[in-house]
């Protein structure tokens, strides 16, 4: 009997290690499973993802106030440019004593081309001044732009141009019919600047 007994002991002796190794592995996969349920979220969740560049090739663009100011700004210093040029013509014809210029019977003409050259150059300052107020902070409280910037260009060819045409061609000392423009011109300058003045 005392021989079983011992016999039995050893064998549960024997078994303990077994199930501490069993319980060793259980362990070691429950973490495994812990590692791969860290994992997943990852995962699933899949790479950033990524914004696009904006190309080389795209700007801002441009609002419809800094489009017209941009526009007054090219209207006005090609003007500039294009009188301050007649303004040099006239000079010239004035040196060299042209009598197509200062010949009396053509005072008219000398007159005409004057106010054009004068006119086209003040309106072409005008623009460059109406272009810089739509930058400031006077020009952001403007109610419409588009009607005074229409008014202002139509002001600035009709003026300069009818006195020019109707310098061209005179009758008698008067004026040609292009000389019609520059009424219609003071009329639109003037409601381009009240659209201005009052905001």
């Amino acid at each position: 009997m005392n021989d079983d007994e011992d016999h039995r002991k050893d064998e549960d002796t024997d078994d303990e290690p077994e199930s501490g190794e069993h319980d060793d592995e259980d362990e070691e996969y429950e973490d495994d499973e812990e590692y791969e349920d860290d994992d997943d979220p990852r995962e699933s969740a899949g790479p950033p993802p990524r914004s696009r560049a904006p190309s080389p090739a795209e700007g801002p663009v441009p609002s419809e106030r800094q489009a017209i100011a941009e526009r007054h700004f090219r209207f006005g210093w090609w003007g500039v440019a294009v009188f301050a040029g007649l303004g040099l013509v006239l000079e010239g014809l004035m040196g060299l004593r042209s009598d197509a210029y200062v010949n009396v019977a053509n005072e008219t003409r000398r007159h005409m081309l004057t106010l054009a050259h004068a006119h086209g150059t003040l309106l072409s300052l005008v623009n460059l001044a109406f272009a810089a107020t739509l930058g400031s902070s006077f020009g952001e409280r403007l109610s419409s732009i588009k009607t005074p910037s229409a008014c202002l260009l139509a002001a600035s060819i009709l003026l300069p141009a009818g006195f020019f045409t109707g310098g061209l061609v005179i009758y008698d000392g008067d004026p040609g019919l292009g000389i019609a423009m520059v009424p219609v011109g003071a009329v639109v300058l003037v409601v381009g600047a009240l659209l201005v003045a009052r905001r």
